[in-house]
């Protein structure tokens, strides 16, 4: 407990040289050094800035809604002995535009916080983690105004939407979520990375909202094939989420998202630049590029790497 305050309150990044997975951070290693693809024996840190800009028709007003929105998220990962410890949390600035009258709207709003302890048993070439997690309802809507609260829910929802309902914990506000995580992957000495993980996350409502479902199941699985080379680690993940006891009142019809990322890592140096791009392929959120379909462009910086194989000796630290 004490290392994940240090982490939220006194955290500086630093720019260590380190392996890298086909993921969205890449994670320490445990205190042995070993790891599949993974950091040091240290505090890992990524921000990345999600970009999305599209038009829609409104259901409720059966106008047309022009929306951008830009959101900022930091991602850090700090090593406890062999396990790891994950904290997530972001904001998402909305702008929608209606198109009949021209009138803007804009705001920004807090991502729910997420903490997460993994229990690791690692290899070079392996790795194998079981985790617990939960969210903090720090994403709010505006009380006593129904045009600020609309909008928030709007921001919340387009946001879900453009990431193909991935990490969906962090955008449903005024939700407490417990989850429960696994995850494998596997590394050759070629550089070639095959994985997966699985979480499943109850998610319980902390207000009377009426905007909100009173609780919700969601369930989300990922397979990732990589290639790591000394200056580019290239990925493509495909990844499914169901809310299985979801209400169409709050949901629609549609209770299965799936999409694609393709993933791309390129090292700097003592920083290393992210771009993905998330592109959910069928309703509701896409397909993502055809009329009212959501995308997400993520570009990113997180701490230096370097190449590091299973036939390679471990870090020393």
């Amino acid at each position: 407990m004490n290392r994940l305050l240090a982490v939220l309150l006194v955290s500086v990044p630093c720019f260590v040289q380190a392996e890298v997975r086909p993921s969205d951070i890449n994670r320490p290693v445990g205190e042995d050094g070993l790891g599949p693809g993974y950091g040091s024996y240290a505090t890992q840190w990524a921000l990345e800035l999600g970009v999305f800009a599209g038009t829609r028709t409104d259901a409720v007003r059966r106008l047309d809604v022009e929306r951008l929105q830009i959101s900022p998220m930091l991602r850090l990962a700090t090593p406890a002995q062999r396990n790891d410890v994950e904290v997530v949390l972001g904001m998402v600035h909305h702008r929608r535009t209606f198109s009949a009258n021209d009138t803007t709207e804009s705001a920004w709003r807090l991502t729910n916080l997420f903490l997460a302890y993994h229990w690791a048993w690692r290899s070079l070439p392996r790795q194998f983690r079981l985790g617990l997690g939960l969210t903090l309802p720090t994403a709010q809507l505006p009380r006593g105004d129904r045009i600020s609260s609309a909008l928030a829910l709007d921001a919340y929802n387009t946001r879900a939407a453009t990431v193909g309902w991935r990490e969906f914990w962090l955008y449903r506000p005024e939700m407490f979520t417990l989850t429960g995580h696994v995850d494998y992957y596997w590394r050759d000495p070629s550089g070639l990375i095959l994985g997966g993980a699985a979480v499943a996350g109850l998610m319980l409502r902390t207000s009377d909202s009426p905007d909100l479902p009173e609780n919700e199941v969601v369930v989300q699985a990922d397979l990732e094939i990589a290639y790591d080379t000394t200056y580019v680690r290239s990925a493509l993940k495909a990844g499914i989420v169901a809310l299985p006891i979801g209400d169409p009142v709050y949901v629609g019809e549609d209770t299965v998202q799936a999409s694609v990322e393709p993933d791309f890592r390129i090292r700097l140096g003592g920083l290393d630049l992210l771009l993905r791009m998330t592109i959910p392929l069928n309703k509701p959120a896409g397909f993502a590029f055809s009329n009212g379909g959501f995308w997400a462009l993520h570009v990113g910086v997180a701490n230096g790497t370097e190449l590091q194989l299973p036939s390679a000796e471990p870090i020393e630290e």
